[in-house]
């Protein structure tokens, strides 16, 4: 909703809109069931269960830009902390005439996170999370949490599609077109993420993996 009204006042007032710094927040449409029908039919929208309630189900598109990443590099050069692309970001469309508009989709903010320090030229990725580290065999008596991963390693791993495996993929990307790491692991230990004594360290070079305390459930 925001970067459609924002579209209509940069045409307005002839703003380029790809050169302003933009936060918008994102409304998530949760509706109970005496209403599902009603709105599925009125806007045509599909929509499926989310526990007791339901939810619109929209299309998870992959990133393919970031549209405000010169306001973002100016920030960051001037020595600025920026927040962006939370969610994955607002996904917008370009038309032939260089206008956005905006697309009922969630767009997947771990591809966004890759996407975005790949433009930034970032020296490390790190992907925070609410369990300590990628796990082997989880869910099974054996797993074991990974402190780090070669590229091969991590390829040969079957991770779930709706939890840890877009963070892998994203660590992918990030590690194999810059050489440079990217890390996987606890929000509540990002220091020692970022340092490389917690969680789970992807490199493009063969580094045997070690074992850290605690297995658990990862997302």
């Amino acid at each position: 909703m925001g970067i459609v009204r924002l579209a209509r006042v940069d045409r307005a007032v002839g703003v380029d809109g790809g050169r302003r710094a933009l936060a918008i927040a994102q409304i998530d449409e949760i509706v109970r069931r005496p209403v599902r029908r009603e709105l599925a039919g009125r806007h045509g929208w599909p929509v499926a269960r989310d526990g007791s309630h339901w939810r619109r189900v929209v299309a998870s598109p992959e990133p393919v830009g970031i549209v405000e990443l010169e306001a973002v590099m100016a920030l960051v050069r001037a020595g600025v902390t920026v927040v962006c692309g939370g969610g994955g970001g607002s996904p917008v469309v370009k038309d032939a005439a260089g206008a956005l508009s905006g697309r009922s989709a969630v767009v997947d903010k771990d591809l966004t996170a890759a996407l975005l320090a790949l433009e930034t030229e970032a020296d490390h990725l790190l992907l925070l999370t609410d369990v300590p580290a990628v796990v082997r065999d989880f869910g099974t008596d054996h797993a074991i949490p990974l402190s780090r991963l070669s590229l091969d390693e991590l390829a040969a791993m079957s991770l779930p599609a709706g939890s840890m495996g877009p963070k892998a993929e994203a660590c992918r990307r990030f590690v194999s077109t810059t050489g440079r790491p990217a890390t996987i692991g606890a929000v509540t230990d990002a220091a020692a993420v970022l340092a490389g004594t917690a969680g789970t360290r992807v490199t493009s070079a063969g580094v045997r993996t070690h074992d850290l305390p605690g297995a658990g459930a990862h997302r």
